[in-house]
């Protein structure tokens, strides 16, 4: 949260989105079929929730059972994410020379990265690639 001084856990999701296509342009509907659509989702969403809530489903579990996501995570490689989320570890511990090491290797194993090049480049440019005396492990954004 921009100006707070309250640490935020962030989550992400690795997808290469480029890998799964448009749906086929569907027939016009009535804006009685739309409405129906609606409801007919918004009541599917509701439910979900509140059995997310209620603890009766995890929605990570979704996630690995959508046939969109299974697509678009088959270019990321279960080494890419151990490498990344090893050197992400370091990387809020404060040991950052190992952190840069793991960064780069994980950036062989999945160029595209843009974290990883973000996280390399704020600790370059900003703490010349050492943590500060009083770093907490986080970035406080500003933003």
């Amino acid at each position: 949260m921009s100006g707070s001084d309250v640490p935020q856990r962030l989550y992400t999701f690795d997808v290469e989105s480029e890998r799964v296509g448009l749906e086929p342009e569907q027939p016009h509907k009535t804006a009685k079929e739309m409405k129906i659509e609606r409801v007919r989702n918004r009541i599917k969403r509701n439910s979900l929730r509140e059995a997310a809530f209620n603890s009766e489903i995890e929605i990570s579990q979704r996630f690995e059972k959508s046939i969109d996501v299974v697509v678009m995570r088959k270019g990321i490689k279960k080494v890419w994410i151990t490498e990344y989320n090893t050197a992400f570890d370091l990387y809020v511990k404060g040991k950052w020379e190992e952190a840069i090491a793991g960064f780069n290797k994980s950036l062989e194993l999945y160029p595209k990265d843009p974290l990883a090049k973000k996280l390399l480049k704020y600790m370059e440019d900003e703490h010349n690639n050492t943590p500060p005396e009083d770093w907490k492990g986080y970035k406080f954004f500003q933003e």
